[in-house]
């Protein structure tokens, strides 16, 4: 029996039939997904209406659905016999900035879920790639030499300690950790900074992997 209720859906004023809708609305949920949903699919290949091309798109999408193992069979193939095309397509895919910043989104978001898993890929990593990982920190400490000027002060060498104790301080004391980042990088796309006192400051690790690597000058 119908509810006495009016349908949920603004500007309808029929009675609530079931689920707070009436019984259009209802029905419309349970076809389309939407209850406000008006136009109704239609054979694509037996249509002449302008909504067509819709239409193809969500016939063509169900029949990838019944078909995906194929579908997958028949790229894998391609992508065999075609290596230098696919390589090419690959690699403008993703050097699109929405592509590399959907992916950094996706990273952050299993790291965060997955914190000791993410913590065990790196210990692997570092301890099967021991000569990459000395590689790197001996071209790190080679950067910070160069962009360190000779003219400093024993002063501002001092506040350059301060910074990196601070950091360390602010890790005990909240248990984040703390890096010191240079506010211009070292070696930006753009320009390179210096290492030194009003160049660097203390802030926690995660921000600091997420900072942007392309700087402009004003």
């Amino acid at each position: 029996m119908a509810d006495s209720k009016l349908c949920r859906i603004d500007g309808c004023g029929k009675p609530s039939y079931r689920s707070g809708m009436c019984n259009v609305h209802r029905l419309r949920l349970r076809r389309h997904g939407d209850p406000l949903a008006t136009k109704r699919r239609v054979d694509p290949n037996n249509c002449q209406k302008k909504e067509c091309p819709a239409a193809k798109k969500i016939f063509a999408h169900i029949h990838y659905i019944q078909n995906s193992e194929t579908y997958k069979k028949n790229a894998e193939g391609w992508r065999k016999n075609n290596p230098e095309v696919y390589a090419e397509r690959n690699k403008n895919y993703f050097s699109r900035e929405e592509v590399k910043l959907a992916a950094r989104a996706r990273t952050r978001e299993w790291n965060a879920a997955n914190p000791e898993r993410k913590r065990q890929m790196d210990l692997e990593f570092v301890e099967k790639n021991k000569a990459l990982i000395t590689s790197y920190k001996a071209k790190r400490r080679a950067t910070l030499r160069q962009a360190m000027p000779s003219w400093l002060t024993k002063d501002q060498i001092l506040q350059i300690r301060a910074v990196y104790a601070e950091a360390k301080r602010l890790s005990d004391e909240t248990g984040i950790p703390h890096d010191v980042d240079h506010i211009v990088p070292l070696a930006g796309k753009i320009v390179s900074g210096l290492h030194v006192p009003w160049n660097l400051r203390a802030i926690p690790k995660i921000e600091n992997n997420r900072r942007p690597r392309i700087y402009q000058i004003d």
